[in-house]
């Protein structure tokens, strides 16, 4: 998890950080099975455990670092001609514009950009499909003017931004690793402090913006039935993103009243 989470705050491409929520994914269940195993691991790596899922938001995730990997992809495209091989076709439209192209113009139009995409990937969730969209006015469908003066690299530059706007759904999955970040930092902290299932709601309102759903912005929810803690999908009902269950302690049977359902469908 340690080596996971160093990777995924490094300045790497999509590409990379594709990778690296995968590897996030496989190892995320890991703190539920240990505390349900033993709790008071919560209690004797309590800092430990809190440091290594502390919720630190987007930025931990190098946005700025993302943005000078692909434009270092970006500019390397325009410094050597496409390759063939018999597993990927000849890319005639990259040639064009490799041979063609006003390359200092292009990586101009193209800086220009990835600083506008850089603080795109900044903002809250609920603002990113607005600010793509206003992106893809501004820089994708751009002048007549430019058309004809550089045919081919307008063409390669507008393919190319199009890839990095359609990253949308790699930039949900790592909230989603944010929000799992939160969610292991709540289990701990709910069994090291010995919260009582009737009390977790209230824990979760209180806990503040920094363990709230990075969707939502607001608390994380409570199943009772199932003992859980859980990230919701706001656009899928009953759908979640992620969930960890809160162990049994030693001094309680565990068994939560049917009623107490807080946020189960």
């Amino acid at each position: 998890l340690s080596f996971v989470k160093r990777n995924l705050r490094g300045p790497d491409s999509w590409v990379g950080k594709a990778v690296e929520i995968v590897a996030f994914g496989m190892t995320f269940d890991v703190i539920e099975s240990l505390l349900r195993a033993d709790p008071q691991i919560a209690t004797r790596h309590r800092d430990e455990l809190l440091d290594l899922f502390r919720p630190e938001g987007m930025q931990a995730f190098d946005p700025d670092g993302i943005v000078r990997a692909e434009y270092s992809l970006f500019r390397r495209a325009l410094q050597y001609p496409p390759e063939k091989s018999d597993s990927w076709p000849f890319d005639r439209l990259h040639w064009l514009a490799f041979h063609f192209g006003q390359r200092n113009r292009i990586l101009n139009r193209y800086y220009v950009f990835a600083r506008d995409y850089a603080r795109m990937l900044r903002l809250p969730w609920s603002q990113v499909a607005s600010e793509a969209a206003r992106l893809r006015d501004k820089h994708v469908l751009t002048s007549d003017w430019d058309i004809v003066l550089d045919p081919f690299g307008s063409l390669f530059l507008a393919r190319h931004i199009e890839s990095q706007l359609k990253a949308r759904e790699l930039l949900r999955q790592l909230h989603i690793v944010d929000g799992k970040f939160r969610l292991g930092s709540l289990l701990v902290r709910v069994v090291d402090e010995h919260v009582s299932y009737k009390d977790i709601p209230n824990f979760l309102s209180s806990a503040g913006p920094a363990y709230f759903d990075p969707f939502s912005r607001g608390p994380m929810k409570w199943n009772a039935r199932e003992r859980r803690l859980y990230l919701p999908d706001p656009e899928y009902k009953c759908a979640v993103y992620a969930s960890l269950q809160v162990p049994v302690p030693t001094h309680d049977s565990g068994t939560a009243p049917p009623s107490a359902q807080s946020g189960h469908c």
